[in-house]
């Protein structure tokens, strides 16, 4: 929540909305309506709701693996050579092998 000089100054009833906005069942409204991700462990979701690949992808009633964030980040010494092979996904009849042979090089520089 981003709150304004002007909310600083009425922060009971800030308080008031930030409290309604994040109860369960709201964020759960939240999730079944836009399809964001839970900013809570504790949404009340109905999975029916949810397009199942989205639902999968929370694995909601289950435990979800969260990747390291080491490995989402593409390396500052990798990133110019990452994206002049990303842009092969565009070149007719380049080969998906092409492209994951040229990432691998990328990455080990």
């Amino acid at each position: 929540m981003w709150i304004t000089r002007n909310g600083s100054k009425k922060l009971d009833a800030v308080q008031k909305l930030v409290q309604f906005l994040y109860q369960p069942a709201v964020i759960g409204k939240f999730v079944e309506q836009t399809g964001m991700v839970p900013p809570t462990t504790n949404a009340q979701v109905d999975a029916s709701k949810l397009n199942p690949l989205f639902s999968a992808s929370l694995k909601l009633g289950g435990t979800a693996e969260v990747a390291p964030f080491w490995n989402t980040v593409t390396p500052g010494s990798a990133d110019t050579a990452w994206r002049n092979v990303s842009k092969l996904a565009y070149v007719p009849g380049t080969s998906a092998a092409e492209i994951a042979s040229q990432l691998d090089a990328a990455f080990k520089r």
